[in-house]
């Protein structure tokens, strides 16, 4: 039975392919047939990825196992050397070897099978997807664009009321933005600079609100990778 993919795309060589069902798409009509389609190889795919992971982990172990099988042969010769004994049973080597060639023989053949799939998900896709489809992810993503917007600017009028409330909040302290007392100025800033080379992404840094432990110095708090001059 085929593995039932929860990612958003299956990735096999230099091709990668979307997950409809991580999506929604599916269902009924052209556009349904045309991603049922895709659903079936992707998942045809990602359970052949799958069975090949398993067969190359199989094989690694054996690879180990045959290793260390060498190894006490190799001393229980040599113990049979100097006593003089007739050398020990090697049978379980050919044993191990064999299953070796036979799980890689299983993993090459999960590779041939993962480009078949592959190959027929290309051909699929430069096969053109029906114009359903298209009409239906081009009403999805401006339905998508216009949210876009109006969650930009929503985040742009959030960022800008934490700039103002932490400006206010430096100038009632009488420090700067990195914590170093004003002396004998006053200066407020609407929205505070970066203790950074980039002046635009001072909310990238935590924020000092003055509720940190005290410093070493108390006039000077120190932050790791600032100097007086600004970043280390």
């Amino acid at each position: 039975m085929a593995k039932k993919v929860d990612t958003p795309q299956v990735v096999h060589s230099i091709s990668s392919f979307p997950n409809p069902r991580y999506y929604g798409f599916g269902g009924k009509g052209a556009a349904g047939k045309f991603w049922n389609e895709v659903q079936r190889k992707v998942d045809e795919l990602a359970a052949i990825q799958e069975r090949g992971a398993k067969a190359g982990t199989r094989s690694q172990e054996l690879q180990q196992e045959l290793e260390f099988q060498t190894r006490k042969h190799e001393e229980a010769l040599v113990v049979a050397a100097r006593k003089g004994t007739d050398d020990p049973d090697d049978s379980f080597l050919a044993a191990t070897k064999h299953a070796i060639e036979k799980v890689e023989r299983k993993r090459r053949a999960t590779e041939r099978a993962a480009q078949e799939v592959t190959n027929e998900l290309v051909a699929l896709t430069h096969g053109g997807a029906p114009p359903e489809v298209l009409a239906e992810l081009r009403e999805k993503g401006r339905q998508h664009e216009e949210r876009y917007t109006e969650l930009v600017a929503q985040a742009m009028a959030e960022r800008n009321a934490l700039g103002e409330a932490y400006g206010l909040h430096l100038w009632a302290r009488g420090v700067d933005e990195r914590g170093y007392p004003q002396g004998e100025r006053s200066f407020f800033r609407a929205v505070p600079q970066a203790p950074a080379v980039d002046q635009s992404a001072w909310f990238e840094h935590p924020l000092n609100w003055g509720d940190e432990p005290e410093a070493s110095h108390p006039e000077a708090p120190q932050y790791e990778g600032l100097t007086s001059h600004g970043v280390s």
